[in-house]
């Protein structure tokens, strides 16, 4: 689990905020599925489950962030649940630029688990990257956070954690342009890339 403080957060986007060559909007949504069950419950006031995504700016596959306690560049915060029903969609403003996932934070303090997870590395170490175009609102992907317990006891708890991205491109679009319609000429489809990576 990475600290929050030293990462700049990245603000939802707002009646007041305008497009420009120097700032650049990334939408999308995310799941969280626990052993292979879409997590609902109802909203718990301040302690609401959510997901932290921390990301940074991509120069090289040489230069990814592999200190497990160094944040990344930028974070935003994207409800998992909101009024007792399902949300998980955001909306983040963002400098232009290519960025990858550093680590994606599962939190939930009623109940197991609190958790993060980088998918560069591991045995089977996956990239995640994606393009914040100047002058657009730029969806990045469905993002599916799956988490299956392996081990749970009063001394340990394990669990396997796997995030797959799809494209759900007209469903989000539907969703951001209820509450910002006037970038609907700025919207575009850039959806996440996921690639292996060599160890």
């Amino acid at each position: 689990m990475l600290p929050l403080s030293c990462a700049t957060p990245l603000q939802p986007v707002n009646g007041r905020f305008q497009l420009s060559q120097t700032n650049s909007i990334i939408f999308g949504e995310i799941e969280c599925w626990k052993n292979n069950k879409l997590m609902l419950k109802p909203a718990q006031n301040y302690s609401d489950p959510s997901i932290v995504c921390h990301i940074s700016r991509y120069i090289s596959d040489a230069s990814l962030n592999t200190n497990l306690w160094k944040p990344g560049d930028y974070f935003f915060k994207v409800p998992v649940f909101k009024n007792g029903s399902k949300d998980g969609c955001f909306s983040a403003v963002i400098p232009p630029g290519k960025y990858y996932f550093v680590e994606i934070d599962y939190l939930n303090f009623f109940e197991k688990p609190v958790i993060g997870m980088r998918t560069y590395t591991g045995k089977q170490p996956v990239l995640m990257t994606f393009d914040a175009l100047p002058n657009q609102a730029v969806y990045i992907g469905m993002l599916r956070n799956r988490l299956n317990t392996l081990h749970d006891n009063l001394f340990y708890f394990e669990v396997a954690m796997q995030i797959d991205v799809t494209d759900e491109f007209e469903d989000a679009t539907n969703w951001f342009l209820k509450s910002n319609q006037r970038f609907e000429t700025n919207v575009v489809d850039g959806t996440a890339e996921m690639r292996p990576l060599s160890n």
